[in-house]
């Protein structure tokens, strides 16, 4: 049995879908429900890990475990079966909520009911009474589990921070003319003569770090051996990231925010999420230093990478990376900084976690880190004899 992630309300919850009817009740009574009245049939709906495609009944899901969960839809034409664009959103279950929505067919979107106290009454009584119980479909609680390791570092607090002002995640974000320096809007060109735009801000996720830094930061009375250094080591970087009023120095709060964005990337299908996941895999990678002064960071991230690259294969990184996988060279850059540490404090522990995680991703993405890149080897240089 599985821990619910609520931090006010504690059951056992089943680590498979074959339960028998007292715990059904049970369960019931205590997880969350989700209604979704007047959804198109044949269409894409999903929460967390498991999505299906809804049929002529279909009124939402049952057994929704308290905590943070992530809903999700897409509209399949039934002329060419094509997918329109996914759109979702997330929400915090408590113990006994009933989220009641309905499908707005203009919108194209679900709305919440928030001002219809007399639909609202109806539905939550045919809830009560049961009438609605084989329309609604059941929380799949083989993938709990694995949606709790991906998401037990996004608290309540922090969802809301990151969430869009809208509260919805769209794979095919509206977009506006991105703002001048001085907040004005006009009309510009980027050096491939096309439109600077950028995601709306209603609809942008609310990312703690933006902009990345490109570059690995220095102090300002940096030496120029010191700059190297800083240029080779990201833990200034790093350290200078978690300092920022975003982060207040809560190391938690930074592996909260990949796991969310790791979430809108691979189920909300939103690039600008991925290129933030992987831009900060980069700093949290290169920081060497950072391995021994903050050693409880470097655990926890890697068991946080570990689910999230079982979620995933090599190919995905492969074609979003023109032609380079920039996740699997930060994952080198990590496993060789973990090497090279023996002597510089980093603990033995977080060394051999280290090596369990490396020795799992060449299993599970196949990569071989133990081979130096084309760049890297050492160059042979002919030479003519006279």
């Amino acid at each position: 049995m599985a821990s619910s992630s609520s931090s006010s309300f504690s059951i056992q919850m089943p680590t498979d879908n074959n339960f028998d009817q007292n715990t059904a009740k049970l369960l019931l009574s205590h997880c969350g429900t989700l209604i979704v009245e007047s959804f198109p049939s044949g269409s894409e709906f999903g929460i967390d890990l498991s999505i299906h495609y809804t049929g002529d009944k279909f009124l939402g899901i049952k057994l929704i475990p308290p905590g943070l969960h992530f809903i999700y839809f897409s509209l399949v034409s039934k002329q060419d079966s094509t997918v329109a664009p996914r759109a979702g959103f997330f929400h915090y279950f408590n113990p006994g909520d009933v989220l009641i929505t309905k499908w707005d067919a203009q919108a194209e979107d679900l709305i919440l009911f928030r001002n219809d106290t007399e639909q609202m009454d109806r539905l939550r009584s045919s809830f009560a009474s049961g009438s609605l119980d084989s329309h609604l479909g059941a929380y799949q609680f083989d993938q709990y589990q694995t949606w709790v390791s991906l998401t037990d570092f996004i608290s309540q607090e922090l969802f809301l921070k990151l969430n869009p002002p809208c509260g919805r995640i769209f794979s095919a974000s509206s977009l506006v003319y991105k703002p001048n320096a001085d907040g004005s809007v006009t009309a510009r060109l980027d050096e491939h003569g096309l439109p600077e735009m950028v995601v709306a801000p209603e609809s942008a996720i609310r990312f703690f770090c933006e902009p990345i830094p490109r570059r690995f930061l220095y102090p300002k009375d940096a030496t120029a051996k010191e700059i190297t250094l800083h240029s080779l080591d990201s833990t200034y970087t790093l350290d200078t990231i978690l300092a920022s009023p975003s982060y207040g120095n809560v190391e938690n709060n930074l592996l909260g925010e990949l796991q969310f964005v790791f979430i809108a990337f691979i189920l909300g299908h939103v690039f600008d999420a991925f290129e933030y996941w992987r831009d900060m895999l980069r700093i949290i990678c290169s920081a060497r230093l950072a391995l021994s002064t903050r050693p409880d960071l470097y655990l926890s991230f890697i068991r946080v990478v570990h689910f999230q690259l079982k979620q995933t294969n090599e190919a995905i990184f492969a074609d979003i990376v023109e032609n380079e996988n920039q996740v699997f060279q930060f994952m080198r850059t990590f496993m060789l900084n973990l090497r090279s540490a023996a002597d510089n404090g980093v603990s033995l522990e977080l060394r051999r976690r280290g090596e369990k995680f490396v020795s799992a991703l060449q299993k599970s993405m196949r990569w071989n880190f133990d081979d130096e890149p084309d760049d890297e080897l050492p160059m042979i240089v002919p030479t003519t004899s006279n």
